[in-house]
């Protein structure tokens, strides 16, 4: 059973990175979540990474029906007290649906009437990201420590990720007040987390409109 775990959550970790799995692989990976064999929360983080993955390959409509169907409809991302991870969680499908809403209908599929849209989704994905942040950052200071090398930049980085998708989208828009306002709060999350390359990056990003702001960071 562990070793089951550990297999869905390597390769979760993998598709993330756009890395190509074998198909033994990813096929086993399914098979043990279809079977519910894994708490739900690893469930929804295989599919999220799987969606991800498509995404990157630019197969969006695949990308938004696993999306869609298994991640966004997932009773575990409705509870009224998320945990932290969870909250990543809705906070990653949020953006990624963001990001599959500004295609043309007949890339992503997903209809121009649908109720959420880019702006909406991207808003969302910004405030879940802030408010894990802030309880990551919080359990740290009770704990004395973080529970692993890294996890303060990886709760920020989905903040910085999400704020920078949504003011993006307001530049296009031509709503540049919205846009600064997350601008300033990526901004000062980097600042004062002493993230001093990214906090580089994302004011290079705030002054130049069209820069890939979805590279994995150096």
């Amino acid at each position: 059973m562990k070793s089951d775990e550990e297999l869905v959550l390597a390769a979760s970790e993998l598709l993330k990175l756009d890395w190509t799995l074998e198909t033994r692989v990813l096929d086993r990976c399914q098979e043990l979540v279809e079977k519910k064999t894994l708490v739900t929360q690893d469930e929804i983080h295989f599919f999220l990474s799987f969606a991800w993955s498509k995404y990157f390959q630019h197969k969006f409509t695949e990308s938004w029906q696993i999306l869609d169907e298994k991640v966004l409809r997932s009773p575990a991302l409705c509870s009224e007290t998320p945990s932290k991870s969870v909250l990543l969680l809705i906070s990653q499908g949020n953006l990624l649906r963001s990001l599959l809403s500004v295609l043309p209908e007949e890339l992503s599929q997903i209809s121009p009437s649908n109720e959420v849209g880019p702006v909406q989704a991207g808003v969302k994905a910004a405030q879940f990201a802030y408010t894990s942040l802030k309880c990551y950052v919080q359990h740290a200071q009770q704990q004395n420590s973080w529970d692993f090398p890294g996890q303060e930049w990886n709760a920020l980085r989905h903040f910085l990720f999400g704020a920078m998708n949504v003011a993006r989208i307001y530049l296009y828009t031509a709503s540049p007040r919205e846009a600064r306002f997350f601008l300033k709060e990526a901004l000062n999350a980097a600042q004062k987390h002493v993230s001093v390359l990214r906090y580089l990056k994302f004011f290079l990003a705030a002054t130049i409109s069209g820069t890939d702001l979805f590279k994995n960071p150096s």
